[in-house]
């Protein structure tokens, strides 16, 4: 599993200004009452979302595997005075010792699983962790997604002091994308380049509903849009609302 960001954690919200993080989190409070509620962000990265929910008055586990986006999550925290307990933890063998209203997981963490045994052992762990009428709200890319927006693409970032190439390679047989991904900051004048290689995976709309079942969880509805728009050929992201 490759969840690990190493370069990226210090430049992610820069490169990452544009989104909305609050209109996400408007959809995700629409399917649990945040006040009170119990919440686990699987795969919570520098912490967005983690921080507005709890804002809104939730208590919030954020988890993830990379202790470096852990490190600025908690950081920010502390400056937007959202309690938020965070916790390292690989997404397929982690466990709390809570139970949740609502489990998250958003912006594709579960596509840095790589086997489909790594994704039914993820929603196995979510499972354990839910209350009896808990939910689970996650989103994944899109077989379109990989096929046709990353497919073998380039891509370039910007941002103020900070310049980032990304190429792609995807593989159609083992159904997984790498991403090289090169970062220019500017530092005291001089720009000094960091360079990370990821892997995400590609499950089809079947599998994810096959891995579901055999954790467990019942699919409620898949959408292509905060709004439930149905899928289409071209959808680039699902949306998921699944429980026990």
């Amino acid at each position: 599993m490759n969840s690990e960001y190493t370069v990226l954690p210090a430049f992610y919200d820069k490169l990452n200004s544009d989104v909305n993080y609050d209109e996400y989190a408007d959809y995700l409070t629409s399917h649990f009452e945040a006040s009170g509620a119990y919440v686990l962000d699987l795969g919570c990265g520098t912490g967005d979302l983690s921080h507005i929910i709890a804002k809104r008055g939730a208590h919030v586990v954020g988890l993830d595997a990379s202790s470096e986006m852990l490190c600025l999550a908690n950081h920010k925290a502390e400056e937007k005075k959202a309690k938020v307990f965070y916790t390292c933890q690989d997404m397929t063998s982690f466990s709390t010792g809570h139970q949740y209203d609502a489990v998250i997981s958003t912006f594709d963490s579960l596509n840095y699983l790589l086997t489909k045994a790594d994704l039914v052992r993820a929603f196995t762990c979510v499972v354990k962790e839910m209350k009896p009428d808990g939910v689970f709200l996650f989103d994944m890319n899109t077989e379109y997604k990989f096929k046709n927006i990353y497919a073998d693409n380039s891509y370039v970032l910007e941002a103020d002091s900070v310049f980032c190439a990304w190429e792609n390679y995807y593989d159609e047989k083992s159904k997984k994308c790498d991403f090289y991904i090169n970062v220019f900051a500017e530092e005291n004048g001089v720009y000094r380049r960091y360079s990370e290689e990821q892997t995400e995976r590609m499950f089809t709309l079947g599998e994810i509903k096959s891995a579901l079942k055999s954790a467990g969880l019942t699919l409620v509805s898949v959408s292509s849009d905060y709004n439930g728009s149905p899928v289409t050929d071209t959808t680039e992201r699902y949306y998921f609302i699944a429980k026990k």
